[in-house]
This record gives C-alpha cells, sequence and structure tokens, in this order.
C-alpha cells in the first residue's frame, strides 16, 4: 500500500494492483485441482469475480475521468503517446480476460495455464507503464484537484453497492494508517457503513489467501 501522504485519489489506482501480487493471484487460478492450487474451487469463485469486476471497474473509470481530461492538458506528443498506450494496453487486456473466463467455465486445462500468464505478464506490464509514466502525468498536469474530480465521479457512478465490495477489496491487508485515510474520503455515514457492515461481510466470504499470496511476493522480492 502506498504511504499516508499519497493522495487517495492515486490510492485508489494503485494500491489494489501491485505487480508481483498479481503475478501470483493469477497463478493460484491457473489449473483448477492443480497440485500447486491450494484452494478448492468454491474458494477461489470470490476472489476472482471482485477481482474481475474490480480490474473492470479500475479501467473503465480512467478512460472515462481520467485519461481524457488529461489529455486535454497535456502538452507534449510523448505525454499524449503515453495515454495513447494506456488505453491500448487497457484493450489488449480484456480480451484475455474474457478467454481465462471461458477457460475456466469450460473445467478444462488445455491452453489455461498459457492464458493465465499472458494475462499476468500483460497485466503487470501495464502497471508498471503506468505508474512510472501515466501517474505522474496525473500529478504534474492536474493534481489534487484533479484526483478530487476522479474521486467524485467513480463515487457517483458506482453509488453504494459499488462501495460496498471496492472498499473493502481495496483495504484488504492494509495497515491502520492507510485504512484510516482511504476512509476519509468517505462520509460519515459511508465510512460506517464499511466498518460495521461492509468489511465485515467481506471478510466472512472466502476469497483467496492473500496473506500467502504476500508472503510469496516479498519472498520473490528480497
Amino acid at each position: 500500500m502506498p504511504g499516508a501522504a499519497q493522495d487517495p485519489g492515486r490510492q485508489m489506482i494503485s494500491a489494489p494492483y501491485d505487480t508481483i501480487s498479481l503475478l501470483y493471484e493469477f497463478h493460484n487460478i491457473k489449473i483448477p485441482g492443480s497440485s500447486d492450487d491450494h484452494q478448492p474451487p468454491r474458494r477461489r469463485r470470490p476472489g476472482r469475480a471482485t477481482f474481475k469486476n474490480q480490474l473492470r471497474v479500475h479501467h473503465t473509470a480512467e478512460d472515462t475521468w481520467l485519461w481524457p481530461p488529461l489529455r486535454q492538458r497535456v502538452t507534449r506528443p510523448d505525454e499524449a503517446a503515453v495515454l495513447d498506450a494506456m488505453e491500448a494496453e487497457h484493450a489488449r487486456i480484456e480480451p484475455l480476460l474474457s478467454q481465462l473466463d471461458a477457460l475456466i467455465a469450460a473445467s478444462g486445462s488445455a491452453g489455461l495455464a498459457e492464458t493465465a500468464d499472458a494475462l499476468a505478464q500483460t497485466l503487470a506490464a501495464h502497471m508498471r507503464h503506468e505508474e512510472d509514466q501515466a501517474l505522474p502525468l496525473v500529478e504534474a498536469h492536474l493534481g489534487a484537484p484533479g484526483w478530487a474530480a476522479f474521486r467524485k465521479a467513480v463515487g457517483k457512478s458506482q453509488g453504494l453497492s459499488g462501495g460496498a465490495e471496492f472498499f473493502p477489496w481495496m483495504l484488504d491487508g492494509a495497515s491502520a494508517t492507510a485504512s484510516k485515510q482511504v476512509l476519509s474520503v468517505l462520509p460519515p455515514p459511508a465510512r460506517l457503513l464499511c466498518r460495521a457492515v461492509w468489511r465485515p461481510r467481506y471478510a466472512r466470504t472466502p476469497r483467496w489467501n492473500a496473506a500467502s499470496i504476500r508472503t510469496a511476493a516479498e519472498r520473490q522480492a528480497s
């Protein structure tokens, strides 16, 4: 999770998408029933469904409310090229996600590992590109007012039902300091809902083993 000084709007983009953890998450669903797949299918589906939905929300939000106003502010061809690349990368990810869904639904392993690997690698490369080149452009050209406008647009679009999934998922495994900062963007009634209803309900739903994913990611990073 990014540090406490980071704008919550940027955390909405970057916090859930640690690229090393993503690789492990996708590998955990590569081949249902294989020896390295420790969670039975009924325990994987909520995590996969949540991730898939939030990834699509994430890309739609950027394409609708972040990149267009940023495009109006950038001044150099190389900056515009970064935004072109963001949209093109989103377009490459969605077919891979749909293909993986279809293979999992078919309950067969042929092509599943290869598709999961391709999706993990494509998504990880995209997130590195976004963090390294696109988000600094947001900071430079839109700043805090731009992040605030983005948060407002996403919140209005998703409503309470969207927040009920997004915020507990985003804060899964976050520090107390980071959680407090992110929850500060919510109005008090929604903040109370998140603490009293959304997060406990999320915690009761079987999902991927986030702790083991983080441990594996830390081992690879060390």
